[in-house]
């Protein structure tokens, strides 16, 4: 397994490897433009299977994020984006496991990735 910041060979964004699992630690807009890289490249029922897992990974931990932000009463707008990008998540997540469609799934993903930048600017 490499992580989300693997070789690329071009050298420019560092996106993983495409025929494994990656490790995903974040679900900042860095982390899920490298799940948009690697679902656009994957091409075969095992490579969806390693995305859907990633995707499971990053629900797992926008999933402790809202939880530690409604313990902590955090501001509606943090709880709204969180439960925003969780929603976002759950459906490229059904695209790819439901559907094998991961070029609908990039898309989807890439028309939120606004969320998770904003989500960024918010945080200190």
């Amino acid at each position: 397994m490499t992580d989300t910041n693997g070789s690329a060979s071009s050298g420019a964004e560092m996106v993983g490897q495409i025929s494994e699992p990656n490790v995903v630690e974040a679900f900042d807009p860095a982390s899920l433009s490298a799940i948009i890289t690697r679902l656009e490249r994957s091409s075969t029922p095992e490579h969806l299977v390693y995305r859907e897992s990633e995707l499971d990974e990053v629900w797992r931990l926008l999933d402790a994020a809202l939880r530690e932000a409604r313990r902590d009463r955090a501001d509606a707008e943090t709880i709204e984006l969180l439960e925003g990008l969780k929603e976002m998540i759950f459906k490229v997540h059904d695209l790819v496991g439901v559907d094998s469609d991961p070029q609908a799934a990039a898309a989807e993903l890439r028309a939120g990735l606004f969320l998770a930048r904003k989500y960024s600017n918010l945080r200190p």
